[in-house]
C-alpha cells in the first residue's frame, strides 16, 4: 500500500477509539475538545531528500506524527491517575496494529510526554507520543 498520511493518522484515531474509555477521536483536529477524555493526531513535520533518491526513481521521506491524549483538568491528582491508565493500552494496540505500518511503510520509534497541556485555551493534562516513520515517495 503507497504512503497515505491522511490514513494513518485515521488508523491512529481507530486505535484510540478501540480502547474503552476514551470518547471521541476525531481523524482532523477540532476546535473545542468535547467530550473527555478526547485523542487528536496529526502531522508535525516531515522531511524528503531526493539527494539519497534511490536508483533516480524513490526519495526517502522521514517525518513524525503526533498524537496527543487530552484529560480534562478539573481534579489533578484525578486526572492524572486517568491520563496514565491509558498509555500501556495505547502503546499494546499501536505494536499490535499490522495495518499502521502498511500506510506509513515503517514506524521506526514511538516517543511519550506525560505533561499538562491545553488546546485552544483549554487546560488538559495528558500524554504525547510521536511517531518517527520513514517511507518513499515515489516521482509522478
Amino acid at each position: 500500500m503507497a504512503f497515505d498520511i491522511t490514513q494513518a493518522i485515521s488508523r491512529i484515531q481507530d486505535d484510540w477509539l478501540s480502547i474503552t474509555g476514551i470518547r471521541a477521536a476525531p481523524d482532523e483536529p477540532i476546535e473545542k475538545l468535547d467530550p473527555f477524555p478526547i485523542a487528536i493526531t496529526f502531522e508535525r513535520f516531515g522531511e524528503m531528500n531526493n539527494e539519497m533518491m534511490y536508483s533516480g526513481s524513490f526519495a526517502p521521506t522521514t517525518g513524525t506524527i503526533w498524537s496527543e491524549l487530552h484529560i480534562q483538568r478539573v481534579h489533578l491528582p484525578l486526572s492524572v491517575r486517568e491520563a496514565m491508565s491509558y498509555r500501556t493500552a495505547f502503546l499494546r494496540k499501536i505494536q499490535d496494529d499490522e495495518n499502521l505500518n502498511s500506510f506509513m511503510m515503517l514506524v521506526r520509534r514511538v516517543r511519550w510526554t506525560f505533561m499538562p497541556m491545553e488546546w485552544n485555551a483549554i487546560p488538559t493534562v495528558g500524554y504525547r507520543f510521536e511517531f518517527d516513520y520513514i517511507t518513499e515517495i515515489q516521482p509522478s
